[in-house]
């Protein structure tokens, strides 16, 4: 049950993310009299930085691929399925992603007006500016809810992954035995369900703004995948089970994604101070 909830998004989103890249691509096919490439210059108006920036800051787009392997106790076949669900978890959110993103950047914007422009005028709601650019209303109410019904179960995916990742670390005893303690009926992790739903808790009385709890965020998971990268260079320095998933490209791999994470996270501790 764990691993469906984090891998199987709701039949909700899929229909609101199908009907937004077609509506996309009937407003580009029909909708649209200027050349595409107008909308795309400059490319990168704030340059190489900008982008850094971006990076950073929108890294929690295309976080939880991960989660699979935080309920791996509970995913049958885990050496083959693990893999599967983590790779096409990720290949799957740039598929509906990048072409939402290239929808938002050409007709979902106003004629003569670059993308920069409107998320300096929309902020926080840019998509949903640009979507009822091309679908009225009726797309702008749609990103509205499919971006509600998207934070709720990504928080319950991190949610469930965050206790049972608590609920091992306590049995192998790296975390006070407390947390390991299981309700006596369902048999699951009840004291790490209780701790993590406190750090959340915590946290949303520490960040300021919405701005800042994504900045924090990404910074999270920048350094935890740096250190996830470092623990599969060691792993595979020591050896393991010959069946496993491995990185191909090894020693490349977990070096570079390991020194580019690290990177990231310090330009973006810097950049977003708060």
């Amino acid at each position: 049950n764990g691993s469906r909830a984090i891998t199987r998004p709701s039949a909700g989103r899929r229909a609101a993310f199908a009907v937004l890249l077609a509506g996309g691509l009937w407003a580009l096919g029909v909708r649209r009299s200027e050349p595409i490439a107008t909308d795309l210059r400059p490319f990168m108006p704030h340059g190489l930085s900008g982008v850094l920036t971006a990076m950073g800051a929108t890294f929690i787009a295309v976080q939880g691929f991960e989660l699979v392997s935080g309920v791996g106790g509970e995913v049958r076949a885990p050496r083959r399925n693990i893999p599967r669900a983590t790779l096409l978890s990720l290949g799957l959110a740039l598929l509906v992603y990048l072409p939402l993103l290239f929808f938002v950047a050409t007709v979902g914007t106003p004629p003569g007006t670059h993308v920069t422009a409107l998320a300096e005028r929309q902020g926080d709601t840019l998509t949903a500016a640009a979507v009822r650019e091309y679908m009225g209303p009726f797309g702008y109410l749609l990103v509205m809810v499919a971006a509600v019904l998207s934070t709720l179960s990504a928080l319950e995916a991190c949610l469930l992954a965050a206790s049972r990742v608590a609920f091992s670390m306590a049995t192998d005893r790296t975390l006070p035995h407390l947390l390991a303690e299981q309700h006596k009926v369902h048999r699951t992790p009840v004291m790490a369900l209780f701790a993590t739903l406190l750090a959340v808790v915590s946290i949303l009385f520490m960040v300021p703004d919405l701005a800042a709890a994504g900045a924090a965020a990404g910074l999270i998971f920048l350094v935890s995948f740096a250190l996830a990268h470092w623990t599969a260079y060691l792993a595979r320095k020591r050896g393991g089970p010959s069946d496993a998933f491995r990185a191909p490209l090894f020693p490349l791999v977990p070096v570079v994604g390991g020194v580019s994470c690290v990177a990231l996270a310090a330009f973006q501790a810097v950049t977003v101070p708060a």
